[in-house]
């Protein structure tokens, strides 16, 4: 038994099992985490993703102690490197 059988095309029901999965998970740092990992490595289609239907929850959370704030996703990253 698989966790999210869309009944329809492989390429299309990815994403709506990645977005049902957003929506089900608890952790704001996780779903922040893979939203801003997504956008930083260009996954396609991260747009069909309906961010308004995930909780990100309020306020700033630390995933690196001495990161920078990213201001869209509201989590500290590594600092980018020079160059």
């Amino acid at each position: 038994m698989t966790f999210c059988n869309t009944g329809i095309g492989k390429k299309e029901g990815h994403w709506l099992c990645v977005q049902k999965l957003l929506e089900m998970c608890t952790s704001v740092k996780v779903k922040r985490l893979f939203l801003y990992m997504a956008e930083s490595g260009r996954l396609p289609r991260l747009e069909e993703i309906g961010l308004g239907r995930i909780n990100l929850g309020k306020g700033d959370r630390t995933v690196i102690k001495g990161g920078r704030l990213d201001p869209k996703y509201r989590i500290t990253v590594p600092p980018r490197e020079a160059g």
